[in-house]
């Protein structure tokens, strides 16, 4: 299966939270890693402030930091590019959510294999609920799809 994912799964697993086994579950039985650039940005940002918010040290934010670049690099990311925001402007389910979680279900619809087994994979309902609307099959780790 090809699966888009979303910062909240990622993150989840390189932080070690409550549904990362869940998490870790689907990365394993996805055949194709696929996300947008802004994973990355928004990845890092959130190390940072995970590590900041929970006073852990640098050894902590260096391992982090080495997982998720290991976990980057199985990825295919696509760009944010002029599609992305002209599929913004026409689907207005977008409007339903936050602007970077529009930029990644644009993404996603644009990254969407003809042939594919194809799902998006994500911790954020609201997310998922707009996913489904555009006719994305959606995985919820924990709570399958």
């Amino acid at each position: 299966m090809v699966c888009y994912f979303d910062s909240s799964v990622v993150l989840s697993i390189v932080l070690d939270e409550p549904l990362s086994e869940a998490c870790q579950k689907v990365w394993e039985d996805t055949d194709q890693h696929v996300s947008s650039l802004l994973l990355e940005a928004e990845c890092i940002v959130s190390i940072r402030h995970a590590a900041v918010s929970r006073s852990l040290d640098s050894n902590w934010m260096s391992a982090a930091q080495s997982e998720l670049s290991d976990i980057l690099n199985l990825f295919f990311l696509k760009p944010l590019n002029s599609d992305v925001i002209q599929l913004i402007h026409f689907r207005r389910e977008l409007s339903r959510c936050r602007t970077l979680d529009a930029l990644h279900l644009a993404t996603a619809v644009l990254a969407r294999p003809t042939l594919a087994d194809y799902a998006l994979v994500t911790l954020d309902l609201q997310m998922a609920h707009v996913a489904s609307e555009l006719s994305l099959k959606v995985i919820i780790p924990g709570r399958g799809s």
